[in-house]
């Protein structure tokens, strides 16, 4: 064994036990913080050289080959700086850096491993210089390196202590953040997740314990798989990462999420996760609210606007731009009152101003609206305010009444129309009455007058103005609609030369009427009013062609084929253009201004000649005039009244005709004519007497002529009373009123006998025969069974 000195035998016990107070205050550091810091690196390091530089030292000394000096003490003194530099690294680490607590940092147990170092590096060097050292100064020194470790010692432990129950109080904050936290919340590392709050739990459907040994991407797998590593690649990198993505539940249920995905500083990656099927199906109701509204606002039925407070246009949609004729971003910012026209601008202004003072309100009122064409639109215009977070906003209806205004003018002509009617309709009666009593006068007086052409002459003349006094008002009833159809066979050139009369005092003095009657030999079955109403629009139409002035020519042919009667209506008028001949026949299409016509004339004119059964075609051009052609079927002439056995009853006897009428001079007049037809004649000036006369008994009573209207008893239920007493009895009703009063009254013209007044004795013998030829053909009793 080496000699040692008593100091040196000492210092060789002193380096192990300084070493195992060194080691263990290392290892208390290494256990308490860690051994990933630059501190705690050094430490190890330290301890493995002192440990190895120890073993060599235990074996020179055990076998006597320790010299000082030798290459063990330079480990020595490398180990003892690496843990005076990890000491002060640890200590520099460790102190608080606010000034109130620095001295905290100068604390004994914190020079521990400085003062340590500093004390054996000074031993050591004054070893190798060759100044030994005495025991005093080693005892010393060891037992200030003991002290000085035993109080590093207990702070270490202290601060351990506290250092641990800090964790342990972080650890419960982050599990009472993590498992109250409303979002769920997902860490991961390495690609499995870590930990996971109790709201990840309720949001998969999972356990804790089963998303921890979930394979990762499986609550991602609707997301494509080059997705989820483009993601995991951003994180990689640093980026924060939120995303919309589909998350799939433990029962293969999905959910829409929002995820919003980050690097933790410690490597791992944290989600924290929101359910938004609530906040998209928000919007989803939201858009749909906003589709719903965005229709109703494009709407083609209604024009739409949406108006600020102090009565600018914010928004217009595309029916009201259409309405205006302007593109509906124009009129944003401008005032909606200037739209109105000069005279319903200030009503207007008074509604919007209204509205402003009410809470809710609403207004309508009627407007005309400037487009940008300079014409103006009558509409009605309805305003409703509301408030909106925006602030308060009126919603302006616009409705185009133009179309409405036209009905309503055209069903103000069309009642006027109906005035006209139920005023010819009471005039007709009289004055048809008075024509009758005129006409057959006047036929009495051409019989009685004898040779004198002279007087026979102008009763002739009488006798024509009477006929077209009756033509006059067959035409006005007509015109107002009054009329029923009598479909006749009759010649249509006499027709055509009728009716001149009637239209030339219709045309203007300028308009020259003009006749080419070229078919004598063609008829044509139609009601004779119905053509001359026809004759009567085309010439109206021809007139407000030529304004000023022209030719208006009706000619007449025979045509070949099926269609062979033509008549040819032209003008020298100003024609038309290739859209309006196209539309010309359609009901309510006119070219005049508005409220000059209906629109209804040519197509009345259609309706009657399809009705007809033929056809018409119009040939125009704009300065050229206007052709219409019409063709239709022609008929047989009419054969000649037959002649029955007048005056002869059922069983050829006189027959016996009871005549009902109010009218005393029409009485006389029906007497005369009937009488001097062989006939028996009792006569009843009102119903009431009628009856009377039934009543008291009328012996072989065959033929009840009666007027349609009559005071107290109308003709029809004193038909019907006669017949209750004598079955047999033939009717024959006579009226000068129209259809429609005569329809009022229970008679169907169409299916009773009738005689329109006026009529002449050769219309009153006729219609009293085939009356009587009528009851002849009737069941016995028939009216009875």
């Amino acid at each position: 064994q080496a000699h040692l000195t008593p100091g040196e035998d000492f210092v060789g016990f002193l380096y192990p036990a300084m070493d195992l107070a060194l080691a263990s205050v290392s290892l208390i550091l290494l256990h308490g913080s860690g051994a990933r810091s630059a501190s705690n690196r050094l430490i190890s390091v330290a301890i493995a050289l002192t440990v190895a530089t120890d073993l060599v030292y235990a074996g020179a000394v055990a076998d006597g080959t320790y010299r000082s000096g030798i290459w063990y003490d330079a480990g020595w003194l490398l180990s003892y700086a690496l843990w005076g530099v990890a000491a002060l690294h640890h200590s520099a680490a460790a102190a608080p850096v606010p000034a109130s607590e620095r001295r905290l940092a100068m604390r004994p147990s914190r020079l521990l491993l400085p003062s340590a170092v500093v004390l054996l590096a000074v031993l050591f060097v004054r070893e190798l210089t060759g100044r030994p050292i005495s025991v005093a100064v080693a005892l010393g020194a060891g037992g200030l390196v003991f002290v000085l470790s035993l109080v590093r010692i207990r702070g270490l432990l202290q601060e351990l202590h506290e250092h641990l129950d800090e964790v342990e109080d972080q650890r419960r904050a982050y599990r009472t953040l993590m498992d109250h936290a409303s979002d769920a919340i997902f860490i991961s590392r390495d690609g499995r997740y870590v930990d996971v709050n109790d709201s990840a739990c309720a949001l998969t459907g999972y356990t804790r314990a089963e998303l921890l040994e979930l394979p990762f991407g499986t609550l991602s797998r609707a997301a494509p798989r080059t997705r989820i590593d483009d993601l995991l690649a951003r994180l990689e990198r640093g980026e924060s990462i939120r995303e919309e993505m589909v998350l799939t539940r433990k029962d293969g249920s999905t959910v829409p999420i929002e995820s919003s995905a980050r690097k933790l500083p410690d490597g791992r990656f944290q989600s924290i996760v929101r359910d938004i099927s609530e906040r998209l199906e928000s919007a989803e109701a939201l858009r749909s609210s906003e589709e719903r509204f965005r229709s109703a606002f494009e709407s083609p039925a209604a024009g739409m606007a949406l108006v600020a407070a102090d009565g600018t246009i914010l928004q217009i949609n595309s029916t009201l731009g259409q309405m205006l004729g302007v593109a509906p971003r124009e009129l944003e910012g401008t005032p909606f009152v200037a739209l109105a026209g000069d005279e319903h601008r200030d009503a207007l202004q008074d509604a919007f101003e209204r509205l402003a003072r009410e809470r809710e309100g609403r207004e309508q009122l009627e407007v005309e609206l400037n487009a940008s064409s300079g014409a103006t639109t009558c509409a009605e215009v309805s305003l409703a305010s509301s408030d909106s977070p925006s602030g308060r906003t009126v919603v302006a209806h616009v409705v185009d009444q133009t179309v409405s205004r036209e009905l309503e003018d055209r069903l103000r002509q069309s009642q006027k129309m109906e005035a006209v009617g139920q005023l010819a309709g009471g005039v007709a009666h009289d004055f048809n009455n008075l024509l009758s009593v005129i006409v057959n006068y006047t036929r009495f007086a051409q019989d009685a007058a004898g040779p004198d052409e002279g007087v026979r002459q102008d009763l002739e003349e009488v006798l024509q103005a009477a006929t077209r006094g009756e033509r006059l008002v067959r035409q006005l009833l007509a015109f107002s609609r009054r009329e029923r159809l009598q479909p006749e066979v009759v010649a249509l050139d006499d027709v055509v030369s009728e009716v001149a009369d009637l239209l030339r005092r219709m045309l203007r003095e300028s308009i020259s009427l003009e006749l080419d009657l070229a078919a004598p030999g063609v008829h044509v079955e139609l009601d004779r009013v119905q053509l001359e109403h026809v004759l009567l629009n085309l010439a109206v139409n021809a007139r407000d062609a030529m304004p000023s002035g022209g030719s208006l020519r009706i000619a007449t042919a025979a045509g070949g084929g099926g269609l062979s009667a033509h008549l040819i209506v032209t003008d020298t008028g100003c024609g038309m253009t290739p859209e309006v001949r196209e539309r010309a026949f359609e009901p309510f299409f006119t070219t005049k201004e508005r409220g000059s016509g209906t629109g209804l004339g040519l197509a009345t004119v259609y309706g009657a000649v399809s009705g007809w059964g033929g056809t018409i075609d119009v040939v125009s051009a704009p300065g050229r005039g206007t052709r219409f052609d019409i063709r239709m079927p022609a008929a047989e002439a009419a054969p000649g009244p037959s002649s029955p056995d007048e005056g002869a009853g059922p069983d050829g006897r006189c027959a016996t005709v009871l005549v009902a009428e109010d009218e005393p001079s029409l009485r006389s007049i029906v007497r005369r004519i009937l009488e001097r037809h062989g006939y028996r004649v009792l006569m009843a000036e009102s119903s009431r007497e009628a009856l009377e006369m039934i009543e008291a008994g009328v012996a072989s009573l065959d033929l009840l002529l009666t007027d349609v209207v009559m005071p107290e008893v109308s003709g029809k239920d004193l038909a019907e009373r006669v017949r209750s007493e004598v079955p047999d009895v033939a009717v024959l009703y006579m009226s000068g009123y129209t259809d429609q009063i005569v329809a009022q009254h229970g008679l169907s013209p169409n299916g009773d006998s009738f005689l329109q007044k006026p009529f002449t004795a050769d219309d009153l013998a006729g219609a009293v025969s085939r009356a009587l030829a009528r009851g002849r053909r009737r069941p016995q009793h028939a009216a009875t069974t």
